[in-house]
């Protein structure tokens, strides 16, 4: 789904300039630098045996063919836990990985075959209960400009990526602000993939930051 660039402006009022190109990455890039959480990228695993199911998610927020995009994956039909829906790589922490973003790096290299270093780690979002399997999840922002290319696992059915300026028309007018009550957990759809729970909460958290 595309639309027109001046529909584009009109309706997302963004605080940098709607310019799908370096330049609107490189404004994003600085909004989140200066506003995201930094405490996240040294909890270690003592600090979190009190919680019985920790995940940790990576958010990459890239610019290929320069368009500042989020990428997401379709998990595999085959998995026990959440198949076939829509994610962020990511998955289980292990005490050997010491840290959440150490599980957020290595599982992404995992299951995308993308290895990405610390160095382009620029923060992380608020942790974000899941409703169904009750895990907490660490959620971290990466940014590159370019991706290299990715080679899925057998977790990952599909890659894919969504332009920012089209998941804030998404989310603005499919309702995910409306409730984060269970029974109307907030989704939205994109194409044929439709998004919601865990998923959909941290995209609402990257692009509040935004605003």
């Amino acid at each position: 789904m595309t639309f027109p660039i001046e529909f584009l402006v009109d309706k997302f009022k963004c605080i940098f300039p709607l310019i799908n190109d370096m330049q609107s990455f490189i404004q994003i890039r600085e909004i989140l630098q200066n506003t995201l959480n930094h405490e996240s990228l040294s909890v270690r695993h003592v600090d979190l045996i009190k919680k019985n199911r920790i995940a940790a998610v990576l958010v990459i927020i890239h610019c290929d063919e320069n368009i500042p995009s989020i990428l997401l994956t379709k998990r595999s039909g085959k998995l026990i836990n959440h198949p076939s829906q829509i994610a962020f790589p990511g998955g289980n922490f292990c005490p050997n990985d010491l840290t959440p973003l150490g599980t957020a790096l290595r599982e992404t290299s995992e299951e995308i075959g993308i290895s990405i270093s610390r160095d382009y780690i620029i923060g992380s979002l608020k942790v974000v209960r899941t409703t169904t399997s009750n895990y907490y999840i660490y959620p971290f922002v990466a940014m590159l400009e370019k991706l290299s290319k990715a080679r899925p696992n057998e977790e990952v059915q599909k890659i894919f990526s969504i332009p920012i300026d089209t998941l804030t028309y998404l989310i603005d007018d499919m309702g995910i602000y409306k409730t984060n009550l269970e029974e109307h957990d907030p989704r939205f759809k994109w194409q044929d993939y439709l998004i919601w729970g865990a998923t959909a909460k941290i995209l609402k958290q990257v692009l509040e930051y935004l605003r």
